[in-house]
């Protein structure tokens, strides 16, 4: 059986659960930038480097919807 880390117990749901339940675990660039404002909203873990980490796969989403709608 796995045991649930303390850091994920700071919450009444886990971010994973979250994605999923919201169909972010089907997307990998907007996930990643949950994953990384979850982190820095929820643990307070590295407030700065979260939020850069998630600013990076928002532009990253951006960058592959543009090269979707161009064809």
């Amino acid at each position: 059986m796995t045991q649930t880390p303390d850091h994920y117990k700071s919450t009444k749901f886990h971010c994973i659960d979250v994605m999923s339940d919201i169909g972010l675990d089907e997307d990998f660039y907007l996930g990643n930038a949950f994953k990384y404002l979850w982190r820095c909203l929820v643990h307070k873990d590295g407030t700065e480097k979260s939020i850069v980490k998630c600013k990076h796969y928002l532009e990253m989403w951006l960058e592959r919807n543009r090269q979707q709608q161009n064809g």
